[in-house]
């Protein structure tokens, strides 16, 4: 009878250890192996709640105040996209605190893989190159073609060389795996089929009610980027109103910063860029964050929005995506969506950029060819709440 208590016993401890290691993996992000060999480390990735109140009324620029901006320019891809003429509103979604790192993208494209996901091979501008690798890499240089065992590099990076259509098939899977396939968000327009891989003839379909990891829309993205409380360091304008202001960083500065881009060094604290890269990725969250929270929103990589690029005169754009409303929620653009031909934005800049160029809040673009990766380009993770 002691013994089949002691056996009992045994038992239970034998459960409740097993639970317990479970239950200490159990996270938004799991376990990855370190550079060192088998050592594991618990990493988690983390979603800032952005809760935008009001509409946001687009400003003018003043041509002495922003460098980009002159009288003849019309033209929207140096002024973000809440320029004047245009009301936006934007429902309560969160962001991901920091560009999505290697560890996260390696964890889940091996689940991925093994579950009905197939990714692309590795193309660089629009065809094939076998000088680089099949999988997207940890972190970049401006090489172009890093291999992942250089010392410089780990798995805090942020993924790099991705494609846009390798990060909807991963929004999928990463949501499947934590929350099932309910949630998913991205679906092709024909089939109506959850994306689990690529189709040349087909129509990503984003559905925002879904409560999936997806990428941001670009007017979350900027949000997101710009938004200050206060504008206690003179760095930011109201687009709201006098009674309930809403501050955004300027467009000629860096996310999170208190001077603009004329101010020497006014870029170190908040982004990895020419000036302070040494020509290469850093980890995520290393450098000050913005009032959101959120790290590298300007600098050491760019990142993918989900809607389709649009250059052109402001007017022309008001049209055609806000229908000439007066006031729109939630814009999105995505006009010909189909194949991988078409430009897909992104914002920030990254580590090669220059301090008075693309990692400027204002500046929008764009990379072709949906199915492409490009070294300089990672992605950012958004919900809808």
């Amino acid at each position: 009878m002691k013994n089949k208590k002691l056996r009992a016993i045994a038992v239970t401890a034998l459960v409740i250890f097993s639970m317990i290691g479970i239950n200490s993996c159990l996270s938004l992000g799991g376990l990855f192996a370190s550079d060192e060999g088998s050592e594991t480390h618990q990493e988690t990735y983390k979603m800032i709640s952005v809760t935008p109140s009001g509409k946001i009324i687009g400003q003018a620029l003043d041509p002495e105040k922003n460098p980009y901006c002159t009288e003849w320019d019309d033209d929207i891809g140096v002024r973000g996209i809440f320029f004047e003429g245009r009301i936006v509103e934007l429902s309560p979604y969160k962001m991901g605190e920091t560009e999505v790192p290697y560890w996260l993208w390696k964890e889940v494209y091996d689940w991925a893989v093994t579950h009905g996901y197939k990714f692309s091979k590795m193309l660089y501008g629009d065809t094939e190159d076998k000088r680089y690798s099949d999988e997207p890499s940890m972190g970049s240089d401006s090489s172009q073609q890093h291999d992942n065992s250089n010392s410089v590099f780990n798995a805090k990076h942020p993924v790099a060389f991705v494609s846009w259509l390798e990060c909807i098939v991963w929004c999928n899977a990463y949501t499947e795996k934590t929350m099932g396939t309910t949630h998913c968000v991205y679906t092709w327009k024909k089939s109506g089929e959850i994306c689990r891989s690529f189709s040349e003839s087909d129509r990503v379909v984003f559905n925002p009610k879904k409560k999936g990891f997806r990428l941001p829309t670009e007017a979350e993205w900027e949000y997101a980027a710009r938004f200050q409380y206060d504008n206690k360091n003179n760095n930011a304008v109201n687009y709201g109103t006098a009674a309930k202001p809403i501050w955004f960083t300027k467009l000629d500065s860096f996310s999170g910063a208190d001077q603009n881009y004329k101010v020497k060094n006014a870029a170190d604290t908040v982004a990895w860029c020419r000036v302070n890269s040494e020509k290469h990725t850093h980890e995520v969250g290393t450098k000050k964050a913005n009032a959101l929270g959120l790290y590298d929103m300007s600098g050491n990589v760019e990142e993918f929005c989900f809607d389709t690029h649009k250059m052109g005169k402001i007017k022309e754009l008001v049209r055609e995506i806000d229908k000439n409303k007066s006031a729109v929620k939630n814009p999105c653009y995505t006009h010909m969506q189909a194949g991988s031909e078409w430009s897909k934005v992104v914002r920030g800049g990254c580590f090669s950029d220059s301090n008075d160029d693309s990692i400027l809040l204002g500046f929008r673009m764009w990379y072709h060819e949906s199915k492409a990766r490009n070294p300089r380009t990672g992605f950012r993770l958004a919900q809808t709440k």
